[in-house]
């Protein structure tokens, strides 16, 4: 394979000088440049540009609960990295969150994920939050990549394709879920989340990310009663309906049989 052409994009608050400094810092003693990619604060932007992202109508069509400013902000500021691959024609980026901490293989883990390019679209590079259901496993040395029947949430730190970015940007704009809500169901769209392990980036302890700052959740109603078990439901049977549709159903029960928490 020819080499790849990538790019590390860190999402930072413009205010937000030291946590910039401190991620920069981390990624280039490990031997990496990496690009600032502005986080999106939702009051500055002009009505155009936000209803080019984000959908009221759609939010409450499709998630449990009106979003934050904070929140939508997030995901938009994902979204410009992604426009990014597309427009500076990368093979894939690694995008990563400023509240972050790197584990010392992550150069290791870079050059895993370029040397296996062709076995993913999208792999978190980050630690899973909470167990969850272990569907494959493939195990290459000090790496494996593995699938999990439903990812838990947080978007600090993954790698996409330039594929997959530009089937999300023609997919899911303009959105109504959370940027990790959103990715359960990427499925939708024949995209496959993978996990890397071990993990390399891990958050930072005791500390809130600046990204989703502005506009932080209150206690906010459901839109209807169980509408998070709904999404939850819904999601996670979308997910085995694509699984058995890709896989075949005597692959699938054949895995389903052999499932653990991880």
């Amino acid at each position: 394979m020819d080499a790849l052409n990538f790019k590390i994009f860190v999402i930072n608050m413009p205010k937000s000088k030291e946590r910039w400094e401190y991620v920069k810092s981390q990624i280039e003693r490990l031997g990496f440049a990496c690009a600032r990619s502005d986080g999106i604060d939702v009051s500055a932007l002009g009505k155009n540009e936000l209803d080019k992202y984000y959908s009221c109508e759609k939010n409450r069509k499709t998630y449990p609960k009106p979003l934050t400013k904070g929140e939508i902000g997030c995901h938009i500021a994902h979204i410009k990295c992604w426009e990014k691959i597309v427009s500076e024609d990368l093979n894939f980026a690694v995008v990563l969150e400023d509240d972050i901490f790197i584990d010392g293989k992550f150069p290791q883990a870079i050059d895993f994920i370029k040397k296996h390019f062709n076995k993913w679209d999208f792999i978190r590079l980050q630690v899973e939050t909470k167990k969850r259901l272990l569907y494959n496993k493939e195990d290459f040395g000090d790496f494996s990549i593995c699938e999990f029947i439903r990812n838990s949430g947080c978007f600090w730190g993954y790698a996409l394709n330039k594929k997959t970015a530009q089937t999300l940007l023609s997919n899911i704009l303009p959105f109504g879920i959370t940027a990790d809500s959103n990715m359960h169901i990427y499925h939708k769209f024949n995209i496959d989340v993978k996990t890397l392990l071990p993990p390399v980036v891990f958050a930072r302890s005791n500390n809130d990310s600046d990204i989703e700052l502005f506009g932080k959740r209150k206690k906010q109603r459901n839109f209807y009663p169980f509408a998070r078990q709904v999404f939850s439901i819904s999601t996670y049977f979308g997910r085995i309906c694509q699984l058995i549709k890709r896989d075949g159903i005597k692959k699938f029960i054949l895995k389903i049989t052999k499932i653990r928490k991880v």
